[in-house]
Parts: C-alpha cells; sequence; structure tokens
C-alpha cells in the first residue's frame, strides 16, 4: 500500500495488520495502530483523519495522537484503493458494492454497481 502523508506525519499500512505513523522529517516512528487484519488498501486522508480500510471490510480513522476509531465494518473484502473526498470515503468491495462512509460519524451509503 502506498503511504500518504497529512500535517507532517506519514502513514504506512502494512501487511502485518498494522499502520505506522512516522514523523516526515525524521522518520521516527510517533504511533503504531494495530487494526487486526491485514490492509488491502493505501491510506487517504478525509477531513481531519486519516482512514484505513482492512482487508476484512473495517474502516478506521486514524490521528496522530494514537486515536485510533472504528468507523464502520461493512463486512464485505476490501480490495481496491479507497478514494476521499472532503468528509467522505469511497470504498470499493469485492461484491462490487460502493459504499460512501462519512469520516467523522461512520455513517454509510450504499451504491450498487452492477
Amino acid at each position: 500500500a502506498r503511504p500518504v502523508a497529512r500535517n507532517g506525519v506519514v502513514y504506512a499500512g502494512c501487511l502485518d495488520g498494522k499502520v505506522y505513523a512516522l514523523a516526515a522529517n525524521t522518520g521516527d516512528k510517533l504511533a503504531e495502530f494495530d487494526l487486526g487484519s491485514p490492509l488491502s488498501s493505501s491510506p487517504v486522508v478525509a477531513g481531519n483523519s486519516v482512514v484505513v480500510a482492512t482487508e476484512s471490510g473495517v474502516i478506521y480513522a486514524l490521528r496522530p495522537d494514537n486515536e485510533k476509531r472504528r468507523l464502520i465494518s461493512i463486512e464485505e473484502k476490501v480490495y481496491a484503493p479507497l478514494a476521499a473526498a472532503e468528509e467522505s470515503v469511497y470504498v470499493h468491495t469485492a461484491r462490487d458494492s460502493l459504499h460512501a462512509v462519512d469520516a467523522r460519524s461512520g455513517a454509510i451509503r450504499e451504491f450498487h454497481i452492477k
């Protein structure tokens, strides 16, 4: 997964189920978030958070102060890249569903592609 940077912090997701927050200027580890399932797509910036999806379909909002907030579980496999616009994160699942998740509240809208 490709890392993403926000406010001098680089977030890198790994197949070990963790996301690491690193200081962009020094590489020092600021935080480590254990999500319990491999990440299948790159993190995205949405509003004031960095949002990630696990392969098992759980969506989290992360902040560099070690805050990890579970937004929602969509109970579908996620293998496609996430996209973000303002406070919404778009998640395409293995069942060809597209979900729009609010990065603040976890509210979700589902769109059927087929």
